[in-house]
């Protein structure tokens, strides 16, 4: 389809923008997570040069490169990249991946030991994910699991078990609901 696309559209056309966004996504489900970062500036500068500030293809492309600079342990600039994308999907309302947002925040904290940090950024995903029938399993699932890690190095052993039995019941929902 992108070679198709090629054949008729501007060099500048934002459709160039989707088609990287969608590799990026592919590279990055592939754990290839530099190759996902270097579609990000193209993606950013035609967003820019079509005005488009907000929405899947800004989303994604700043993902990416939070996501290097956590790979690279550049823990400021992927908290700049993650707590930037957070002010856009808060004020996009309903945003289905606020809690990944959340999370990838709360891993970096974590990262850093910044513990209570942490807990906050992960109990805010958890609120928006408890009861939210739109709400990804997987994401949900990393959020317990967090949870849990922080909860162990808080100290506070009573929040471990709970976090990890919410965790696989979320995977438990999930397993019933697609195999019955």
């Amino acid at each position: 389809a992108k070679k198709v696309f090629e054949t008729f559209a501007e060099k500048d056309d934002l459709g160039h923008a989707a088609f990287d966004a969608a590799q990026a996504n592919l590279y990055l489900v592939q754990g290839k997570i530099k190759d996902a970062a270097a579609l990000s500036a193209r993606i950013l500068d035609l967003c820019k040069k079509h005005q488009v500030e907000r929405g899947p293809l800004v989303l994604t492309a700043r993902h990416c490169q939070a996501l290097d600079a956590l790979a690279r342990r550049d823990f400021a600039s992927a908290d700049k990249n993650w707590t930037e994308l957070l002010t856009i999907q808060e004020h996009e309302k309903q945003n289905i991946l606020l809690p990944r947002t959340l999370n990838y925040l709360g891993l970096s904290a974590e990262l850093q030991s910044k513990f209570k940090e942490a807990d906050r950024y992960l109990a805010k995903a958890e609120a928006l994910q408890k009861g939210n029938p739109r709400a990804f399993p997987a994401t949900h699932f990393i959020t317990q699991w967090r949870l849990a890690n922080v909860a162990q190095a808080l100290d506070r052993k009573d929040h471990v078990r709970k976090h990890l039995e919410e965790a696989i019941a979320v995977v438990e929902k999930a397993r019933y609901l697609t195999f019955g």
